[in-house]
């Protein structure tokens, strides 16, 4: 069995590999374009493994939801639920608007004080309850489980972690293939986002509960323009 170091080594060796591949400029389509390479099987991604499975578990209730109110069991997951059933026969983008004011409305919280550690991926729903809250990448997950309902196909979305060059910061939004273009949904936006103009998030990775995608590392300088 390989040491920890060489796993660890070897790991970083195929994301530096993958970024090989020539890259283009951080418009709208390259967070879909087919020349971003894909994360190998041998590079895990732990938070988001566990987040997949909670996606899996959580979208079971979520359905038994959908099914019958009283499976809901909160306030808040039964407006989501009407929200939901409402929003079913509406055009993509006023689904998307609305998913994306709806789970905004979920208060704010970090990781440290909502699961006492420094980064943690939670599933939908806990977070769509009264009592919910979450930071940036519960609120990706969350709209991301909520659009599948509502006749998304996963191979249109992507969970983006991203670097926010405004703040200088790490942060999650999804995004959202669409026939105008990308659109990002944002925790710290009521309004969907245009890719396409607007160049405040370069991705470094990109998931979604069938695929995995590298951007680019931490450490590697932003694509050139």
């Amino acid at each position: 069995m390989l040491s920890r170091s060489v796993r660890r080594t070897r790991a970083v060796v195929v994301l530096a590999l993958c970024l090989l591949t020539p890259r283009h400029a951080p418009e709208a389509a390259r967070f879909f374009e087919a020349a971003v390479p894909e994360l190998g099987a041998d590079v895990t991604l732990p938070r988001w493994e566990r987040a997949r499975a909670a996606l899996a578990h959580d979208g079971r209730r979520l359905d038994a939801c959908l099914e019958d109110a009283a499976a809901c069991g909160d306030p808040r997951r039964a407006a989501w639920r009407a929200l939901v059933l409402d929003l079913r026969e509406r055009p993509r983008p006023d689904r998307l608007a609305a998913v994306n004011r709806f789970v905004n409305a979920v208060s704010y919280a970090s990781d440290r004080d909502r699961h006492g550690t420094r980064d943690f991926w939670a599933g939908p729903w806990n977070f769509l309850a009264v009592a919910g809250a979450g930071d940036c990448e519960d609120y990706a997950i969350a709209k991301y489980a909520t659009l599948a309902r509502l006749g998304v196909p996963v191979r249109d979305m992507r969970i983006l972690v991203v670097e926010d060059r405004r703040r200088g910061l790490p942060h999650a939004v999804l995004a959202v293939r669409t026939a105008d273009g990308v659109r990002l949904l944002d925790n710290q936006s009521e309004h969907l986002l245009d890719a396409a103009h607007d160049d405040r998030y370069l991705p470094y990775y990109a998931v979604n509960e069938r695929r995995r995608w590298l951007y680019r590392l931490p450490e590697q300088p932003a694509p050139a323009r």
